[in-house]
């Protein structure tokens, strides 16, 4: 069986996990059906395909917009990854199940990470995973002032 080493996590493993070469510009060059790149599990897990890689993009997006407003942000992967699995991958103020999906638009029951104090730092304890549609209605409120909105709206009911 060919292998090949993966740059990314520098395993050897089987050509059949890596993605193969095509198109007219691999043809001129002879290179079609060749392998190229990361192993299909290290690509997945950049692409944010499986629960590390999809925390490791969310962390990211933190760090630029804790750059952006000027607050610290140390957190890491590895203490996102705890922070889901003490949380049973739930969202704290809704209950739903966190999901960790990429690359199929808006899901609202998608991982996002919240600041507990809308104006403190990204930190591990000034953070939780909650759905992202509960992170964005929850906006600069209080989880006390998120869950009075709430039940407004419920009590208001739906427009006929």
């Amino acid at each position: 069986m060919q292998t090949r080493k993966c740059p990314r996590c520098l395993k050897e493993k089987p050509l059949s996990n890596f993605r193969k070469r095509s198109g007219a510009d691999a043809r001129k060059r002879n290179r079609l059906g060749k392998p190229y790149g990361n192993c299909r599990p290290c690509e997945n897990e950049r692409r944010g395909d499986t629960i590390r890689g999809s925390l490791s993009v969310l962390l990211q997006h933190a760090r630029r917009r804790a750059k952006e407003k000027n607050i610290a942000c140390d957190l890491t992967t590895d203490q996102l990854l705890k922070l889901a699995r003490d949380q049973k991958s739930v969202c704290p103020l809704s209950g739903q199940p966190l999901t960790y999906t990429t690359g199929h638009g808006v899901i609202y029951t998608n991982a996002s990470i919240d600041r507990i104090e809308h104006d403190g730092d990204y930190t591990i304890s000034n953070v939780r995973l909650v759905c992202r549609v509960v992170n964005t209605m929850r906006t600069r409120m209080t989880d006390e002032q998120f869950y009075d909105w709430c039940q407004k709206i419920v009590k208001h009911g739906r427009p006929a």
